[in-house]
């Protein structure tokens, strides 16, 4: 799908399930609390409040988006050092969001709160129950419509067809701290709805058998009464057990989505997230307003994953190859995709990085890794084979035969399957050294690709990229569509290099020194380059003992010209845009570089723009 279907996908599905969701208000309920049965005006403020305001969020998001003063705004940071525990800097746009979330969860208190209280104060009287108990049963329900919110919050921006994402140039790694951080609020909250319920319990085992107070209060669901709750049959009396088995569910994805833990045991992270389809199943059982609330979410998420199933449904051949020191490549020859991806392609040409999700049933039928390409143009550029494929890099760790067989890790039991292969030929005593150039022909299953939408740099006079280790992938992308709309500029066409103003890119890669390795693609694009006429530097920054590590801030300083005296008339409206990628640190080293530099820029706010390809909170 294309940034406008998409988008107006995402706003139909806001309209639909908003008036879908108070409609079903009116009719018969399948949940096992039907809380418009008891509170229906309130449950219906509870929508249409819900959906008014995600429906300003998204406004204002497509604002940003397209007002460049409305970006300027919302993007100004009120701190610029990084949140405590995390790498992000709060942001104008994040305190909007932030009151925008506050405003929601006070609306669901301001409206639920006194009608709750008298509701179940009416039935503890009746019952000649004097303790505080009905105001225990109060705050089970109106937490319980605070997590209807959240629960609606956490699944809305997490799918890898995101509108969040691909047309409104929202980060991956904006989403996923949204994401992890709503999740840990709801967490919260949940917890407290459990324990408040588990607070009214002994009130209710206490009372005697024969007292009105078990009669006025089923203990499955304390909303109806115990002959109520008999008459209306096994279902009605299954709110407790749906609820604890969505809390069992949910404590497991949040242990298990702990920093710590998800890099320890990602496929314990990636199965129990897998097990989210039962949360939705069981929490929709619970009560009718969390299915109100999950429903815009419930239809991205469908859509996503039908959009990934139907990507994994076809295999193809490609080539897995051994670049030497620990470097590999898989090598996919765009002939060979399927006439989808081909088109989704094309049509994500303008964003040059993108994502990729691979699966290989040689080493796991279920696991897929995610890859930003280093290779992905189908042109013109030269007749080689490289230049009509998608090509994915990766660097292991240099270790035994034995040691990659057993490791964790997808890539590292990848890169095995060529450790076999040279076993089973005649050469068994060959070393892991002697694997360069070695290939294999291999089967995989792929989805993608995913744009990662960012600004164009080739609105920016100059891009630079400075990355790290494997973060050579996504620099390496931006170069190859630099040449490419250097070439067709050179051609004279008036296709896709229109607006272009980009005349130089420069790349700083560091890496270890016993990383080092001259890979092919970096030689290919440098050639391509020159062939062209086009300036892209590629230069390596080597780390290691007795070796200073790169200041990254003086990399970037050099090519704004800001204290080294080389400013002339074409530099003062010199615009630059930066790329940076690779380990945590320096990215965010990287991040407090700009942010330091645009501020002491003379020449205009627009002059220093970067984009971090941040994917871990």
């Amino acid at each position: 799908m294309n940034d406008t279907t998409l988008l107006a996908v995402s706003a139909l599905t806001l309209i639909a399930s908003c008036g879908l969701s108070i409609g079903l208000t009116y009719l018969p309920c399948y949940s096992a609390i039907c809380v418009e049965e008891f509170f229906p005006y309130n449950v219906r403020i509870h929508i249409a409040s819900y959906y008014t305001i995600l429906s300003l969020i998204l406004l204002s998001l497509v604002l940003r988006r397209t007002n460049a003063k409305v970006k300027h705004v919302l993007d100004a940071y009120v701190s610029t050092r990084p949140l405590p525990l995390t790498t992000s800097r709060l942001t104008i746009g994040d305190i909007f969001l932030a009151g925008a979330i506050a405003l929601l969860l006070g609306g669901a208190l301001g409206y639920f709160v006194r009608d709750q209280l008298h509701f179940y104060h009416a039935r503890a009287i009746a019952a000649d129950d004097i303790s505080n108990g009905y105001m225990r049963l109060a705050a089970v329900g109106f937490t319980g419509h605070l997590t209807d919110v959240l629960m609606g919050l956490i699944v809305l921006p997490i799918s890898r067809t995101s509108v969040l994402s691909r047309t409104l140039q929202i980060s991956p790694g904006s989403l996923l701290t949204f994401h992890q951080w709503i999740g840990y609020l709801f967490f919260l909250v949940v917890t407290l709805h459990t324990v408040f319920f588990y607070a009214w319990v002994p009130i209710f085992a206490l009372a005697h058998e024969d007292s009105a107070l078990k009669e006025a209060f089923a203990i499955d669901n304390p909303t109806v009464s115990h002959s109520e709750s008999v008459r209306r049959g096994p279902y009605s009396m299954s709110v407790l057990a749906s609820g604890m088995l969505s809390f069992i569910i949910f404590v497991a994805i949040i242990i298990n989505s702990l920093p710590a833990a998800r890099r320890k045991r990602y496929n314990v992270f990636y199965i129990t997230h897998g097990s989210s389809i039962l949360f939705f199943i069981f929490t929709c059982m619970h009560a009718s307003t969390d299915f109100y609330m999950l429903l815009p979410g419930l239809v991205l998420w469908l859509l996503d994953w039908s959009l990934r199933i139907r990507g994994l449904s076809t295999s193809i051949d490609v080539q897995l190859q051994a670049e030497g020191n620990g470097w590999y490549r898989i090598t996919l020859p765009i002939e060979s995709l399927s006439k989808s991806t081909r088109k989704a392609l094309v049509s994500a040409d303008r964003y040059p990085l993108t994502s990729w999700y691979l699966n290989a049933p040689a080493i796991s039928k279920w696991q897929i890794h995610p890859f930003t390409p280093a290779r992905q143009r189908s042109s013109t550029l030269s007749e080689d084979a490289l230049s009509n494929a998608v090509v994915f890099l990766w660097r292991v760790p240099n270790m035994s035969r034995k040691e990659k067989k057993q490791a964790k890790e997808w890539t590292t039991r990848l890169t095995a399957l060529i450790t076999e292969s040279v076993e089973g030929g005649q050469e068994a005593d060959i070393s892991v050294q002697n694997e360069q150039r070695r290939s294999i022909g291999i089967n995989l299953r792929l989805e993608g690709p995913y744009p990662l939408s960012h600004r164009p740099f080739e609105r920016y006079s100059h891009v630079v990229c400075v990355v790290g280790g494997t973060g050579i992938t996504g620099a390496l992308s931006l170069a190859e569509r630099f040449i490419e709309l250097g070439r067709t500029d050179r051609l004279g066409s008036d296709g896709n290099s229109a607006g272009c103003v980009t005349s130089r890119m420069t790349v700083t890669w560091t890496l270890k020194e016993a990383e080092d390795a001259d890979l092919t693609d970096v030689k290919d694009l440098l050639r391509l380059a020159q062939e062209v006429g086009l300036s892209l530097t590629i230069r390596k920054h080597l780390t290691g003992p007795g070796k200073q590590r790169l200041d990254i801030k003086s990399s970037i300083e050099d090519f704004l010209h800001v204290s080294h005296g080389e400013k002339d008339s074409s530099d003062d409206t010199m615009s630059t845009w930066v790329y940076l990628s690779g380990p945590v640190k320096l990215m965010e080293a990287g991040e407090t570089a700009c942010i330091g530099l645009k501020k002491a820029r003379a020449d205009g706010a627009d002059s220093l723009e970067w984009y971090c390809a941040r994917w871990d909170v």
